[in-house]
């Protein structure tokens, strides 16, 4: 009698820890945070991006806030990743929609794998932006194009539209 109460006890167990992980997993793909990785909704991501390669990481807790902007997806929380190469994407095709001049001057480039191949100085309300290729996507990423009241793109020689020569692209801003 002993025996069988004690195998049943070892089954039970079996059985309970089986239960555990089955659920343990299906709870880590359907109960798990939301990742946001350039715009697009994923669970269960595989590879997260190089931090190098990111220009914004934020993060929503449960709550109002993730739920007003993900819906019931966001019940777990929410982890937003903006790569360098969205946000140089991005503000550029909000350049783009600005100015002419500047969508034909990407135009030109594109072949090239760097957006960054024409060498360009942005100035935003005439201060100019230094510092990194990341850091100065990350500041004309966060620009909204509502802020935007002109785009003026100056060039530091004589004749006609070049491409590989060097570019002042004025920002200025609505106050």
């Amino acid at each position: 009698m002993m025996t069988r109460l004690l195998l049943l006890f070892f089954l039970l167990l079996l059985v309970g820890r089986v239960s555990a992980q089955i659920n343990i997993e299906h709870h880590s793909y359907e109960d798990s945070l939301l990742y946001v990785i350039d715009g697009v909704k994923q669970r269960g991501v595989k590879q997260i991006p190089d931090t190098s390669d990111m220009v914004e990481l934020s993060t929503y807790k449960t709550g109002d806030a993730a739920y007003k902007k993900y819906g019931n997806d966001a019940r777990y929380g929410v982890v937003i990743i903006i790569t360098k190469k969205y946000a140089i994407e991005s503000y550029q095709k909000k350049l783009s929609e600005i100015s002419n001049l500047y969508k034909l001057y990407l135009e030109r480039d594109k072949e090239k794998d760097n957006p960054f191949s024409v060498s360009s100085i942005y100035y935003i309300d005439g201060k100019e932006l230094k510092g990194s290729q990341k850091n100065i996507a990350t500041i004309l990423y966060s620009l909204k194009k509502e802020s935007i009241a002109s785009l003026i793109m100056d060039s530091d020689f004589e004749g006609s539209y070049a491409p590989t020569k060097h570019y002042k692209i004025f920002i200025t801003t609505k106050k």
